[in-house]
């Protein structure tokens, strides 16, 4: 289940996740030479989980702003984009499948032990593209991020966010590496004492299970944590940069709590990868079942120590972050919406009468969370939603789909 693991990508992937490279603006024509707009992109250069090393290269975000309205035709759509308006392309160039592993695991089972199990339908895998909207009047807003003071430009107020977030992910995905590690520990640890209460145990294949257990529980995730624990002082040199002196400071003390806890835990685990190595030359049961047991232990006990670290550092953090966000969530104004060709004011309770209520929530770096109940839908004028996808095969063939 660890190699299935390993092989398979997390299902969601946020924007934030990932390092997106801007191809700078240019301006694009006609056939004939006309001047249409102007064109730029985001393309995903870089990835945190190395789950996701794949779409690295292979996804890109193409936006064209229009002088002038254009009328675009593919296959059997076509949709008008007006002037002043943009356009924007999610386009995905290579995608690694999860039902592909999964297809390969089941057929692989199916041969080595004789089984039948049903191959999964691939016509039912695709992809779904979510996003969040908010319409942002920033009129007045002067001094409400007080966390971005002292950031002078767009460049450092975005370098400011990503840095944050970075932080957070870092600090989050420390609990992640222990509760592996722990878990790896577990299912060692309860395979030996089946094999130790079983009788007559193989000491060869015991001492080679303690030996996958210091890789997996202990030396691996003793370098997970260093690395989660540079990132984070990274991300607060960086931080240092941008804000100011006392916001630093307040953000700092939130987060020494966990880079101090982190380097006990890693302490803990170079005594308990000691201890592991010292079983590997004990072979009377009773003693390697208890000293077994005393370190699984001690490991959960780290992992619970970490957890209330960092549960314990951001929590403030958190805290003064969603108080910035309702702050200027209060400034956040959707007044009318476009839906086909009908224009809808929508009243203070953020219904729109007789249509259907907009769903929004007030949350962390996701100011207004808007959805809407047709397919094509047009937001304060500015964004369309058209239901179409355009797909290019390996042999060249091309198809449309909603």
């Amino acid at each position: 289940m660890k190699q299935l693991r390993g092989r398979l990508h997390p299902p969601f992937f946020p924007f934030f996740n990932g390092r997106w490279e801007l191809i700078p603006p240019e301006e694009f024509n006609a056939s004939d030479g006309t001047p249409l707009g102007v064109a730029f992109a985001f393309n995903l250069t870089r990835v945190r989980n190395p789950q996701w090393k794949f779409a690295e290269g292979n996804v890109l975000i193409k936006c064209r702003f229009y002088y002038t309205p254009v009328t675009e035709v593919i296959e059997d759509v076509s949709y008008t984009v007006q002037r002043a308006e943009m356009k924007m392309d999610f386009v995905i160039t290579e995608w690694k499948w999860n039902i592909d592993v999964l297809i390969q695991v089941i057929e692989e089972l199916n041969e080595e032990y004789g089984m039948d199990l049903p191959l999964p339908n691939v016509e039912r895998a695709g992809l779904a593209l979510w996003l969040d909207l908010t319409s942002f009047n920033a009129t007045g807003t002067e001094g409400i991020l007080e966390i971005g003071e002292g950031a002078e430009s767009v460049d450092e107020a975005t370098s400011l966010k990503e840095s944050i977030t970075e932080m957070i992910e870092a600090s989050q995905h420390l609990i992640e590496t222990m509760e592996e590690g722990y878990e790896e520990l577990e299912e060692g640890r309860e395979e030996i004492q089946e094999e130790l209460a079983a009788g007559n145990p193989d000491w060869v294949d015991i001492q080679e299970q303690i030996l996958e257990m210091i890789d997996d529980s202990i030396e691996d995730v003793i370098e997970e944590l260093k690395e989660d624990q540079m990132t984070i002082n990274e991300t607060l040199s960086t931080i240092q940069e941008i804000v100011e002196p006392e916001t630093y400071e307040q953000i700092e003390a939130n987060i020494s709590g966990i880079l101090a806890s982190v380097d006990s835990v890693v302490g803990r685990l170079e005594a308990l990868n000691g201890t592991l190595n010292d079983l590997l030359e004990v072979e009377e049961v009773a003693t390697f079942n208890y000293n077994l047991s005393s370190l699984a232990v001690d490991y959960q006990q780290a992992l619970v120590d970490l957890r209330t670290a960092v549960t314990t550092g951001l929590q403030d953090l958190y805290q003064r972050l969603m108080d910035m966000g309702e702050k200027i969530a209060q400034k956040a104004k959707a007044s009318r919406m476009k839906i086909r060709d009908r224009l809808v004011d929508i009243k203070e309770d953020l219904s729109l009468g007789q249509e259907r209520p907009l769903d929004v929530s007030v949350r962390l770096g996701r100011l207004l969370k808007i959805g809407f109940a047709t397919e094509n839908t047009t937001l304060a004028g500015w964004f369309q939603f058209v239901n179409f996808t355009r797909l290019t095969y390996p042999d060249g063939e091309n198809t449309t789909a909603p």
